[in-house]
C-alpha cells in the first residue's frame, strides 16, 4: 500500500523518527511487529527495507482514538535511510505490513524488565505503551537501555511517562553506567531472584549478541523471556530465506527459523535453546 509522510523529525545526528498515514496498517500492528518499505521507486537500493513499528499514531489527544497510522525510529546506515531520511511531509512511500510475529502479553504480568541495545528500544516503546495501557502492575516495570554514547539512549522520556524505572548504560561513560547494559541488568536479576522477585518476564531487543546473553541470562533463572531478533531481510514474508537463524524450543525442534516468519520475537528462556552462529 502507499502510506504519506505526516512528518518525519530529525531527533539527532543520525536519528529518525518517521510518521506514516496508514490506518490499516496501524489497527492491526502488534508490538514486536514490522514493516517492509520500499525506500526509493527509481534507483538504488532496489529492494525493501525492515523497520519495526516504533509506535502507533493518532491526531487526537484521545488515547482511546482509533489508531491513524504508525511510527518508525531509525538510524541513518546507508543509501536506503539516508533517502528515507531527506524525505519531506506529503511524500508517499511503498509499505507492506504488518508482518512477523510480535511480542506475546500474557493476562497478567507481575514484573516486566525491558532491555535494549540502540535502536533495539524502538519497538520496545510500543510494547511499553501496551503493558501501561494493560493492567496495575504489582512492580514498578523495568527498562535496560544501552548504547556506545548518550546519541544512542533513545525516548528515555516516553518510557518515563509509560511508568518505567530506566537503568541506563553507555560504552563511552557519556550517560549512566560506563560500560555495557548486561552489566547491570545482570546484577538486577541476580538481586531480583536472590529476594525471590521470580515473577520477571523479559521482553529484549538489540544486537544478536546482547539477545543471546539475554536468553543466557533468562535460562540460568528459568525465566519467561522473548527476544526480538535483528537481522538483514530481504522479502519480509519467508520466501526468500534470507534470513535464517538456527533456533530451537520447546514446542519446535526444528533447528532453523525465518526471523521474518516465525520471528522477529521468539521465546527464548526456560528451556529454549539458542545456537550461536556467525550472521
Amino acid at each position: 500500500m502507499t502510506a504519506k509522510i505526516i512528518e518525519n523529525y530529525r531527533i539527532s545526528s543520525y536519528y529518525y523518527r518517521l510518521t506514516l498515514d496508514c490506518a490499516e496498517i496501524a489497527q492491526k500492528a502488534a508490538p514486536g511487529q514490522f514493516v517492509m518499505i520500499r525506500v526509493n521507486h527509481e534507483v538504488e537500493p532496489l529492494l525493501r527495507r525492515p523497520f519495526s513499528i516504533h509506535r502507533q499514531w493518532t491526531s487526537s489527544s484521545h488515547r482511546s482514538a482509533q489508531a491513524e497510522g504508525i511510527q518508525i525510529l531509525f538510524r541513518i546506515v546507508g543509501k536506503g535511510t539516508a533517502h528515507l531520511a531527506s524525505l519531506s511531509r506529503g511524500a508517499k512511500i511503498d509499505i507492506i505490513g504488518p508482518l512477523g510475529q510480535g511480542f506475546r502479553l500474557k493476562t497478567a504480568i507481575s514484573h516486566p524488565l525491558l532491555i535494549a541495545g540502540g535502536i533495539g528500544a524502538a519497538p520496545l516503546l510500543f510494547l511499553a505503551d501496551r503493558i501501561e495501557e494493560a493492567q496495575a502492575l504489582p512492580l514498578q516495570p523495568r527498562l535496560f537501555l544501552g548504547g556506545k554514547t548518550k546519541e544512542d539512549i533513545l525516548c528515555r522520556e516516553d518510557f518515563e511517562k509509560d511508568g518505567f524505572s530506566l537503568h541506563i548504560s553507555t560504552e563511552d561513560g557519556s550517560m549512566g553506567h560506563k560500560g555495557l547494559i548486561m552489566e547491570p541488568f545482570s546484577d538486577y536479576l541476580k538481586q531480583a531472584m536472590l529476594s525471590g522477585k521470580n515473577e520477571i518476564t523479559i521482553f529484549a531487543c538489540g544486537p544478536l549478541p546482547l539477545m543471546y546473553k539475554v536468553a543466557e541470562a533468562a535460562r540460568q533463572y528459568n525465566l519467561s523471556c522473548q527476544v526480538s531478533l535483528e537481522q538483514k531481510m530481504a522479502c519480509g514474508v519467508g520466501a526468500c530465506l534470507g534470513c535464517v537463524i538456527e533456533w530451537a524450543d520447546a514446542d519446535n525442534p526444528s533447528r532453523y527459523r525465518r526471523v521474518c516468519k516465525e520471528g522477529p520475537v521468539f521465546e527464548a528462556g526456560r528451556r529454549c535453546e539458542a545456537r550461536r552462529q556467525e550472521l
